[in-house]
């Protein structure tokens, strides 16, 4: 399937890795699950306190600035928690936790998410903007 279309996430433990190395046998691997429906899904963040996925979703031209992105939250086995978890982004792509925040790169802004999915602060350009966004 195409990228745009599915996004497959595959869970394998380091023992049957290490198990074929050792062994010297070709290992098939397999995913655990796939899940689709997402719009152009570029990465994926493991939030360990909420034991689930955040997927950022371009949703247009990698470079373009349409606020027509979004993150979505999926539980580690597989099913779609929120697929509009946070929106209101141009492109996000790279994302991490720090102190219960989500911050999420997104072209010229780093924002810096809470735990519902608020935008809360936006940074551009080293400074800081508080949005009073509920997005």
């Amino acid at each position: 399937m195409k990228l745009t279309k599915a996004l497959s996430i595959t869970l394998i433990g380091a023992a049957i890795a290490l198990t074929s190395i050792q062994s010297g046998a070709a290992t098939k691997i397999t995913p655990d699950w796939s899940l689709s429906g997402f719009d152009q899904p570029e990465s994926t963040l493991l939030d360990p306190s909420r034991q689930e996925l955040l997927v950022s979703s371009i949703n247009g031209a990698p470079m373009e600035l349409n606020g027509k992105g979004y993150i979505s939250r999926v539980s580690l086995d597989g099913k779609m928690l929120d697929k509009h978890w946070a929106t209101g982004f141009d492109a996000p792509k790279g994302m991490a936790i720090f102190q219960d925040n989500v911050y999420i790169a997104d072209m010229q802004q780093l924002h810096q998410v809470d735990s519902s999915g608020n935008i809360s602060v936006s940074y551009t350009h080293l400074r800081a903007h508080e949005t009073g966004r509920n997005l």
